[in-house]
């Protein structure tokens, strides 16, 4: 991941956020299911100055879920760019080489049960396990199948049937985290 930007104000440890699409889809869309309880989680992870980690898919993702919703290209693209530059520190992924690739599906691949995850999911939640940040997430699926192997995902909805949000575990693992 490369730095884009750099907060002045440093927490005791560092807290790497790797947000996927459905939350920030859910968050930038008033008119998503979501949309409040990624506002609060949002909401609760900023004064905490956390390290936001975007990769390419997840901000095309983003657009497109936007633009599936409704919004014009034009729209997407302020509403990502705001949301992005209003973050104190933010990376995005570095261009990785083929063997890079390979190794990392083989590695992640054979040991985790996360093999079952679609391809962009699998991608998203390898390059977040390899750098040890939190997955956001509104997608049942994607949570269901990698808690199984990493617990530092959360599902932040109150509108799932038969699971709770993982809001209040969030913040508790973040206020841990900084003391």
């Amino acid at each position: 991941m490369t730095k884009r930007k750099h907060s002045k104000k440093k927490s005791k440890k560092i807290i790497r956020i790797f947000p996927d699409s459905s939350i920030l889809i859910s968050y930038l869309n008033k008119n998503d299911v979501h949309h409040q309880h990624a506002c609060s989680c949002f909401g609760m992870l900023i004064p905490h100055h956390p390290t936001f980690y975007f990769s390419t898919v997840v901000v095309m993702e983003t657009m497109s879920g936007l633009i599936r919703n409704g919004f014009t290209t034009k729209k997407s693209y302020d509403l990502v760019i705001k949301f992005i530059t209003k973050l104190e520190d933010y990376r995005s992924e570095r261009p990785i080489g083929l063997i890079s690739v390979l190794k990392k599906y083989q590695a992640f691949a054979k040991t985790k049960k996360i093999k079952t995850l679609t391809t962009i999911d699998f991608y998203i939640v390898t390059e977040a396990m390899s750098i040890g940040a939190k997955i956001l997430t509104t997608d049942k699926k994607m949570y269901k199948i990698t808690q199984k192997s990493y617990k530092e995902i959360y599902l932040i909805t109150d509108k799932v049937k038969g699971i709770s949000s993982d809001l209040p575990n969030l913040t508790r693992d973040i206020i841990y985290n900084l003391n």
